[in-house]
């Protein structure tokens, strides 16, 4: 079968249905994506301890990621995450997802599985995202000013604060 667009990136997906499994890395890897897939978070977090491996997506359950995403965070706090669940309406209502979360419905199609992990993998259009150099947050503030804070930014060193461990730093740019 000839790839119609030249994709990159590695996926791991993680979920206990095999049949599941199987279904999304025929697909991601007809779009020239490179799939690892676990059927447990245990599984999971082993492949997130090696340092050479590349993992850009994770895909995964909702119940069980949320915990898997939480750790996994610490050791690749840049990898992005896709969940999916047959239950997204109510994972919604209750707080478990937000929307500003990615998520995929069950049943999905290929198409939709692969419009979201494009949408996910591609580089935001919008301001890069800033996170915390002590805890990887993205509830990030930019400062307010001191005079010495002024002082940088003619430097163009910009102050930062992070809401969630209050970790004060500076980030090169405009405020």
């Amino acid at each position: 079968m000839k790839r119609l667009r030249e994709e990159s990136g590695t996926i791991l997906v993680v979920n206990a249905e095999e049949s599941v499994r199987n279904v999304v890395r025929q697909t991601l890897e007809r779009a020239n994506y490179r799939v690892l897939e676990v059927s447990d978070a245990e599984e999971a977090m082993e492949i997130c301890r090696w340092p050479m491996e590349r993992i850009d997506l994770l895909l995964t359950e909702v119940l069980s990621g949320r915990a898997l995403v939480e750790r996994a965070a610490t050791l690749r706090p840049r990898m992005k995450v896709i969940y999916m669940s047959r239950n997204v309406d109510l994972f919604l209502s209750e707080g478990v997802l937000t929307t500003e979360m990615a998520y995929l419905r069950k049943p999905f199609t290929g198409t939709e599985l692969l419009e979201k992990v494009r949408e996910v993998l591609r580089p935001s259009q919008r301001r890069r995202q800033i996170a915390c150099p002590q805890c990887s947050s993205k509830n990030i503030w930019c400062s307010q000013r001191t005079w010495p804070d002024w002082l940088l930014t003619v430097v163009y060193l910009v102050p930062y604060h992070c809401r969630d461990c209050h970790t004060r730093f500076y980030r090169l740019g405009s405020g």
